[in-house]
């Protein structure tokens, strides 16, 4: 199982703001960061596909995460990988 701890001491440096959630905007600036790194050379960022994902993990639908959606993410990830046996 993905510690609760290492969502908890990772969290507060993804926070920009210190609000407590992952904004949208913090979260869609991650991905751009990260697509541009790592995605195809010249390709856009895919904003549909970003909306749809973020709007997947927002479990309440109140456009921000929290730190329970963000770990609910990473276990759903690890699980997909085989990493950890569904519950």
């Amino acid at each position: 199982m993905i510690p609760k701890k290492f969502v908890d001491a990772v969290f507060p440096t993804l926070d920009k703001d210190g609000s407590g959630f992952l904004e949208k905007e913090e979260v869609k600036g991650m991905a751009k960061n990260m697509h541009a790194k790592h995605g195809d050379e010249g390709s856009e960022f895919p904003e549909d596909k970003f909306d749809e994902g973020f709007s997947k993990i927002d479990a309440n639908g109140n456009g921000k995460l929290s730190k329970e959606e963000v770990f609910g993410f990473f276990v759903m990830v690890a699980e997909k990988r085989g990493k950890l046996a569904a519950e």
